[in-house]
Formats: C-alpha cells, sequence, structure tokens
C-alpha cells in the first residue's frame, strides 16, 4: 500500500479527500455517528472562557483557571496542529435507569472513546508517513465544544451543548488534533432561535440567557465534581438524580424523536437501589461502578447525592 508523506498530503487537495474518505470508513466501523474537520489557524482564540472564569461560573475547577492560556489556543497545546478533527458518539438508548445521567450508564467513555480515535491513528498511519497527533477526550485543556462548532458538528446550544440536527445533543466528542491539513467542515448555524425551554426547565436557574452556565447553581457540577457540602438551596433541587443531569437535554425540542440504539455497551448498570448505595462498602462500591464514570467521583460523593436524594423523595 502506497504510503504519503504529511508535505504530499498538506499540498494536495485530492490527496486530502482520499485521506478524510478513509478516516469516514474508519468512523463508521467505530461507531462515531457524525465526525468533521476544522482548520488550525494561526489565531484559535475561544473569546468567552476568560470571561465564564472571571464571573466565578467554573465555580471550585481550578484547573480551568491554571490552563486558561492553553484552552484558548490549541497550538499552545499541540503545537504541530494543523487540523482538529472532531468525532461525536452517540449514546442515546433506552433504559428506566434515570437516577444517573444517560452518558454515564456505560462504559467509561472517556476510556472507550479514546481506544477508538488510537484505531483511527492507527489506520492512518497505515497510508501517511510521519503523523502527528495528540487526543482529548475531556481530558486535555482543550475546549472542545468550539472546536466541534467549527467541525460543522453543530451548534453550542443555550444550554451549553453541542447540537445536532439528525442527534440532537445526546453524543460525546473526542478530539484528534493532528499535523495533517485536511479540508474543513462547514460550520452550522445556530437553530435555538428565540427558544428558551431549557432556561425555564432548569430548576436551580444554572442556564443564563447570554449563553453560560454558571456551575455554582448546576446539579451536574454538584453531584459530580463538587466534594464538598452541596449548598441547601441546590440540595432542595436535586429530587431526579444522584449523579449528573439530565433534564436541559429531555426538554429541548432538537432531542425529541431521535434514533433509539441498542448497543449493550451503552447501559451496563442495573436500576439504581438507592437503599443499597446507602450501605455498600468500598469492594461493593467497585464492583458494581468499577468500570463506569461513577468511579471516579468515589463512594462518599455517591453516597452523599445519595441520601440528598432519598430525603428529597421522602
Amino acid at each position: 500500500m502506497k504510503k504519503y508523506t504529511i508535505e504530499e498530503i498538506n499540498k494536495d487537495i485530492e490527496l486530502q479527500k482520499e485521506i478524510k474518505s478513509k478516516i469516514n470508513g474508519i468512523a463508521d466501523k467505530l461507531g462515531f455517528e457524525i465526525w468533521g474537520v476544522a482548520e488550525v489557524k494561526p489565531q484559535n482564540t475561544v473569546s468567552y472562557l476568560r470571561q465564564w472564569i472571571q464571573m466565578g461560573c467554573h465555580a471550585d475547577m481550578q484547573w480551568f483557571e491554571k490552563n486558561a492560556l492553553i484552552r484558548e489556543e490549541i497550538l499552545k497545546w499541540f503545537s504541530d496542529a494543523k487540523s482538529v478533527i472532531v468525532f461525536a458518539y452517540n449514546y442515546l438508548h433506552h433504559c428506566d435507569n434515570k437516577k444517573i445521567a444517560m452518558y454515564a450508564h456505560g462504559y467509561d467513555y472517556h476510556i472507550v472513546i479514546n481506544k477508538k480515535l488510537k484505531q483511527v491513528v492507527s489506520c492512518l498511519s497505515e497510508v501517511i508517513e510521519g503523523i502527528k497527533y495528540k487526543i482529548s477526550v475531556d481530558t486535555g485543556p482543550v475546549h472542545e465544544k468550539t472546536w466541534a462548532v467549527r467541525a460543522g458538528i453543530g451548534w453550542q446550544g443555550k444550554n451549553s451543548l453541542i447540537i445536532n440536527p439528525e442527534l440532537g445533543s445526546w453524543f460525546l466528542l473526542g478530539i484528534l488534533s493532528t499535523n495533517i491539513s485536511l479540508l474543513p467542515g462547514k460550520e452550522i448555524e445556530n437553530r435555538c432561535g428565540e427558544c428558551d425551554i431549557c432556561i425555564k426547565a432548569c430548576p436551580t436557574g444554572a442556564i443564563k440567557r447570554d449563553g453560560y452556565i454558571d456551575c455554582r447553581k448546576c446539579i451536574s457540577y454538584h453531584t459530580i465534581e463538587n466534594r464538598g457540602e452541596i449548598p441547601l438551596d441546590i440540595q432542595k433541587c436535586i429530587k431526579h438524580t444522584i449523579y449528573g443531569c439530565d433534564i436541559c437535554q429531555e426538554v429541548c425540542p432538537w432531542n425529541k424523536n431521535k434514533t433509539i440504539l441498542k448497543n449493550e455497551a451503552l447501559c451496563i448498570l442495573d436500576e439504581i437501589d438507592i437503599e443499597k448505595i446507602l450501605n455498600m462498602e468500598n469492594l461493593e462500591f467497585n464492583n458494581y461502578f468499577g468500570k463506569t464514570q461513577l468511579k471516579k467521583s468515589g463512594i462518599n460523593r455517591i453516597k452523599r447525592n445519595a441520601d440528598i436524594y432519598s430525603k428529597n423523595r421522602e
């Protein structure tokens, strides 16, 4: 099989089309519903990130402050970047387990998507010499939503999530930044219009009309990231979940009547028994949640959330 150098690809549009066709086949086999490419330009600043931080909307997630400069400018994270390839992994499935945000029902998505992106790189390496890359699956200092918009995956809705006309917002993002120049996708115009259903539905008022999420009021933040005591006014609103929150997605008109997947890996948890969680020891917790997203939050936080949920349901 003929191999091409990075230099050959970066100056040949027809070769770039060929590479994109190969990526399309790989993405389909790996279960990525959609994918797109964004061009890395000399200046890639995320304009509103610092403002969001200055307003304190990041709550106690200090890592946003520490790596804001890198998040704003991807070349500070990966200096060889020419393109950012964004992959969308659909997780919408039928499940009666409503106490946990749907994305966390299956195997830890950081691991699942990371492995898939490495498979993409492995396949590309068969036909490209000198490929360099860097991967981020909600772990690196990359503003993934901005790149998803630039790659044409969707627009950023008022609830801050990326919305695609076909998938809604029921998907996770994987970022593959590479030194390959590829023809970029076309951005999708924001179609939220005057709709404010998600803003009105948020029980804590965390969704602001200017497009910001105030994490200090967000149920997802407090049930996942907050290591301390959850404020009483937020506790009173935790009536449907012990981990994350899907309310703004459930009410979004763009999420209605979407294709339900039948992938067993998307849901490996049984219906959650709150009483069982409250009485769990470490070993049982690890056996039950060990392969899922919840393990990272740890037994104490999940028990804290379950206790709040239980008291609100009395």
